[in-house]
């Protein structure tokens, strides 16, 4: 991860989607950079996934995803000098995201409304729906006008890897599993092929067998890619997952955990390669464990 840290500075508010990560930044800003309990907000979303074990003592409000105005009032009410974006967000979600006149002014610029009509006018035969403008199509585009908007309104983005220690994935083995020089070309092929699809902002996930892509994630995230590729090979087949180039390492991380093992061992899939210094690891010890218990490869890898 080649970014450097931003300072973290409190109050601290995390934007939390769903899982483990929001409690682990929770924690680490209380335990490592000695922010207080009650300089800690926390913001989640209406009909999204929730973070899990967060801490009882922390201030926590939820608002619709596109309810920008209300977020960005709390954010000023509350004096908050440093976000945090973390956890899942259900993306599918996002095709009937409504908007409100701050969110659509962050995307389109002071047009606001104006442009939001005129874009999705001319663009109608391309994009498939009214609800959704072309800018929604794209993570990147959407995470950055997010992070333009905050740092015009005096609020530091800190990436969770900034906070939690020693999260990103290592240039190791760590199931100590053998990796055959086949594997080691999908290996190749799938990092490279992860960056040449950079262009058209897919996922950061890939799914190959015997230098054969069998699958790409696209907005319906790793977990439906697995069993969504299970039935197009008999057997084996390694997940790659890794960051797309020019993202920016603050906004959108590749993340893995236990259950993205568990779920590889359902389907009957050979293992899981992340990029290394790139990839967040969410409880790397049970991760571990479950490689080990279903003989499955996990690895960080340099590409």
């Amino acid at each position: 991860m080649n970014s450097a840290a931003a300072p973290i500075q409190a109050p601290v508010a995390i934007l939390a989607g769903g899982g483990a990560l929001p409690s682990m930044v929770a924690q680490a800003l209380q335990a490592e950079h000695g922010v207080a309990a009650e300089d800690i907000r926390i913001i989640t979303f209406t009909e999204q996934p929730q973070p899990t074990a967060l801490p009882e003592d922390l201030t926590q409000r939820e608002y619709p995803l596109g309810e920008v105005h209300q977020i960005f009032d709390d954010l000023k009410y509350y004096g908050i000098k440093s976000v945090v974006l973390c956890g899942r967000i259900a993306r599918p979600k996002l095709f009937s995201l409504k908007l409100d006149k701050t969110a659509r002014r962050i995307l389109f610029g002071d047009a606001g409304a104006s442009a939001w009509i005129s874009t999705v006018c001319r663009l109608m035969p391309n994009i498939g729906t009214a609800e959704q403008p072309p800018q929604l199509r794209h993570d990147n585009a959407l995470l950055e006008a997010a992070k333009r908007e905050l740092e015009r309104q005096g609020i530091t983005l800190v990436a969770p890897h900034n906070i939690v220690p020693n999260i990103l994935a290592k240039d190791k083995n760590y199931s100590e599993l053998s990796i055959s020089k086949a594997q080691e070309t999908d290996i190749e092929l799938g990092f490279q092929a992860l960056k040449d699809l950079a262009v058209v902002d897919v996922g950061q996930s890939i799914i190959i067998k015997n230098q054969t892509i069998i699958g790409i994630e696209a907005v319906e995230g790793t977990t439906q890619l697995i069993s969504r590729c299970a039935p197009l090979r008999e057997s084996g087949g390694l997940l790659i997952k890794g960051v797309k180039p020019n993202q920016n390492k603050e906004l959108d991380v590749p993340t893995v955990g236990p259950d993205t093992l568990q779920d590889l061992a359902k389907h009957g899939y050979d293992g899981l390669v992340v990029q290394a210094g790139e990839t967040q690891i969410i409880d790397l010890d049970q991760c571990v464990k479950v490689a080990k218990q279903h003989n499955l490869i996990f690895s960080g890898w340099r590409a």
